[in-house]
């Protein structure tokens, strides 16, 4: 007879939500570690956006912003009161649930509930706290 040592189904379950629970753990844990951008210039004014440009200086919400947009798509956007400048201080784009941050160059940042570009200062009535 074979010495190996089988599991039986509730030793095997057990071991699944352990790793199950071990694999969410680090994937929290390692959320937190955000690698050094090799792009960012150090002497940059943390307030001003990407290429220098202030952050109320441009718009995710006008004819050129919004160009790839279907109707629809546009209309999704003016049904959920979207707008590049929120009138609820702690309430902004970049500090929702579903905000996507903007790619490397851009200003506009994305949302993970609606289609297009979005002001980091901007605002819908899906805005949710980010965790």
């Amino acid at each position: 007879m074979s010495d190996k040592k089988l599991l039986n189904r509730r030793q095997f379950l057990q071991r699944a939500a352990l790793l199950g629970a071990a694999t969410v753990g680090a994937g929290t844990i390692l959320a937190g570690c955000e690698p050094a951008d090799p792009q960012v210039d150090d002497q940059a004014d943390p307030a001003e956006g990407p290429e220098g440009a202030a952050p109320d200086d441009f718009s995710c919400d006008d004819q050129e912003a919004l160009a790839g947009l279907s109707d629809d798509e546009i209309t999704r956007r003016e049904n959920h009161e979207y707008t590049d400048q929120t009138e609820t201080p702690d309430q902004t784009c970049d500090n929702c649930l579903h905000w996507e941050e903007p790619t490397a160059g851009e200003n506009c940042g994305g949302c993970a509930v609606l289609p297009g570009p979005f002001h980091p200062d901007g605002w819908c009535n899906l805005w949710a706290p980010a965790a």
